[in-house]
């Protein structure tokens, strides 16, 4: 039985970042540098514990902006409030340092809510210049705050113990370890997976029954909460916060150094080492700002980036695969025992169209259980549009019923509903990202692995390739091919005969006359012609 092989762990290299990357291995190589920089001579345990406090801002950055890909540019401002709650406040309250982390932690995750909800709403591009804004009006306010002693900042946060410099390197670092292991497991989590994919693609988040805003929201949130965790223990570290410190040089640190080095538990510390390694032979640093280290370690950075195409230096593992409850599959309708049974043909209508609006005209359409309807016409006449029509992508104003009644509105709904559709062009996202993805709604691992044995190898690990696994496995009710052009034809008619014989109503768009003839009906728009299949 073929299986899909997880992208970046074939050969040497792969091998060798999957090895980093076990929870075993990173655990034991964070540890063993927590206890270097204790144990080290002076200054280390100084110059150590202040990167290693970065690092865990880079871990933290990394949810976001490594994993999930979303470009957060108020992510130095989310650190810069929970180095306000987390460190300032406790200071002014005469508490311990280390108390006030979890009030660093809540308040980031509330900004970083803020800004996963945005990014999920307005999308990359535009999620970046909200985020932007939010992050520059954050600093401003801060700088008003008499609190933290207005734009000169407030320079009385306390130790983190007051055992003298290596137990408040210990502290720190165990702190700093605990924010990037927990960054590294959120970035493996299933809501990552899908975050990824609604910032990549939002329309084809909402094809797998998934909300955009909520998906980025929560890991946003996660994020957030790690930033100011982060914020508040590099305020203990430096023993002060200057709030024109959470600007645009700490965003473009953050964000070079969470790339560089990725969304993994050892990356972040790799990714601080080459951005702030200098300020370790530089003890005024956290009095001059991050310019001098932008300056110096900054285009190293970037040009590991340009070399790499934007890879990261030790890629994450992908997130864990789901594997789906029998709930999951009892709501496609779908036994236990059962595989793929062929369909008595005798169903009634899954599928009715009314006249719903296409560049060619209305459409009239049924197709019943069982039943495979190729789409065919000249490029322009509608196809497409009519699939996205089906699948919620566009209004249909009340043209489309399923299963007997008026389909819901919106992408969302009807992917919950048992649409299910594949793109003429696979969206750029990772593979593994969109299978697990798919699985959060439920899905069936004997379906994938029949299509994945149908398909072959090759083609199994190819974006087309896995759409159409991804379309098996969520046993739809509605099926919406659209034009799976770069398959061959004999796959391509198999591979629909396997999803009708699952039960599925299919609606195959495809110019290849090989591919409708394995059809028992052609519907054509842009003409006259209606063929039989």
């Amino acid at each position: 039985m073929s299986r899909l092989r997880r992208p970046g762990t074939g050969g040497p290299a792969g091998r060798t970042a999957g090895c980093l990357e076990r929870p075993s291995v990173a655990a034991a190589v964070l540890a063993s540098v927590v206890l270097l920089v204790t144990l080290g001579p002076d200054p280390v345990p100084v110059a150590g514990a202040r990167l290693l406090a970065l690092a865990a801002l880079v871990a933290a950055a990394g949810v976001t902006v490594a994993r999930v890909r979303a470009v957060d540019l108020g992510a130095a401002a989310v650190a810069g409030v929970g180095a306000l709650t987390g460190a300032v406040l406790p200071a002014v309250a005469g508490w311990p340092a280390l108390l006030g982390l979890p009030l660093g932690v809540v308040s980031g995750a509330v900004l970083g809510t803020l800004h996963g909800a945005v990014i999920g709403r307005t999308g990359r591009q535009l999620g970046a210049l909200a985020t932007l804004a939010i992050g520059v009006a954050v600093v401003q306010v801060l700088g008003t705050l008499d609190v933290i002693g207005g734009v000169g900042g407030f320079h009385a946060v306390g130790l983190a113990t007051r055992g003298g410099d290596r137990s408040d390197a210990l502290a720190v670092g165990i702190v700093a370890l605990v924010v990037i292991v927990a960054a590294g497991a959120a970035a493996r989590r299933p809501r990552a997976a899908a975050a990824a994919v609604a910032t990549a693609d939002p329309a084809l988040a909402a094809s797998l029954g998934r909300s955009p805003v909520v998906d980025v929201a929560v890991v946003g949130g996660i994020g957030g909460g790690l930033l100011g965790a982060g914020g508040a223990l590099l305020a203990v570290v430096d023993g002060s916060v200057v709030p024109g410190a959470y600007g645009l040089q700490l965003v473009a640190a953050l964000v070079v150094g969470a790339s560089v080095g990725g969304a993994g538990w050892l990356g972040p510390l790799v990714g601080a080492a080459l951005v702030w390694g200098p300020t370790t032979l530089f003890p005024l640093a956290p009095l001059v700002g991050s310019a001098p280290v932008l300056l110096t370690a900054g285009p190293l950075g970037l040009g590991l980036l340009a070399w790499r195409r934007g890879r990261s230096l030790l890629p994450p593992a992908p997130a864990a695969s789901l594997t789906p409850g029998n709930d999951a599959r009892r709501r496609r309708g779908v036994d236990d025992g059962t595989a793929m049974e062929a369909s008595s043909g005798t169903s009634p209508p899954v599928l009715r169209l009314r006249g719903t609006p296409t560049p060619s005209g209305p459409v009239d359409l049924t197709v019943a259980r069982g039943e495979i309807v190729a789409v065919t016409g000249p490029n322009g006449s509608g196809k497409s549009t009519l699939l996205a029509r089906i699948g919620g992508q566009l209004p249909d104003d009340g043209t489309v019923d399923l299963d007997g009644r008026a389909a819901p509105r919106g992408a969302r709904r009807r992917a919950r509903a048992g649409v299910a559709r594949s793109w003429q062009r696979p969206p750029e996202v990772a593979v593994a990202d969109i299978r697990v993805t798919a699985r959060l709604g439920g899905g069936d691992l004997d379906a994938e692995a029949a299509a994945a044995d149908l398909l072959g190898p090759t083609v199994t690990t190819t974006p087309a390739g896995a759409q159409l696994i991804r379309v098996v496995g969520s046993r739809p009710l509605v099926a919406l091919l659209d034009e799976p052009t770069d398959l061959p034809p004999d796959l391509v008619g198999r591979l629909v005969r396997l999803l009708a014989a699952g039960g599925a109503a299919v609606v195959l768009v495809d110019h290849r006359p090989e591919v409708a003839a394995y059809a028992d009906h052609v519907e054509r728009l842009g003409g006259d012609e209606e063929v039989g299949g």
